[in-house]
């Protein structure tokens, strides 16, 4: 076998840190019976499969993402698909909260639209 496939197999087991009992075994066994990286990886894959089943059901509850409505000045801004008329903008500009807020919803990634120079004068003028 080649040296960087010994390299490889050591390597893999340095970085087996489970303190379960019935891994730590596992994890014994390949070193003795598998000379190969890929041997040593299909031994312990199947290992952890077995040992650590992949069930929904002891993972408690799924997490919940509540839609926040997010308004300034009487204007939501939770909604990043939505065209904004000349008088949200306006109401959102009135005070420096506002301006804070839509500059920053402008600047928003999940906005996923920049606005052209057109859009820009056109909310610019308010």
């Amino acid at each position: 076998m080649p040296m960087y496939e010994q390299q490889k197999v050591e390597k893999l087991f340095e970085k087996c840190q489970n303190n379960h009992p019935e891994f730590k075994v596992e994890v014994a066994l390949c070193r003795s019976q598998q000379t190969t990286f890929i041997g040593a990886i299909t031994y312990l894959k199947t290992a952890v499969a077995r040992i650590f089943p992949d069930d929904k059901k002891g993972r408690g509850r799924q997490r919940q993402i509540a839609t926040v409505e997010k308004k300034i000045n009487g204007v939501d801004l939770s909604d990043f698909s939505k065209t904004y008329s000349q008088e949200e903008v306006r109401k959102l500009k009135s005070t420096k909260e506002g301006r804070d807020a839509w500059f920053a919803f402008l600047r928003d990634w999940r906005q996923g639209k920049i606005p052209t120079r057109e859009r820009s004068r056109h909310y610019r003028r308010s």
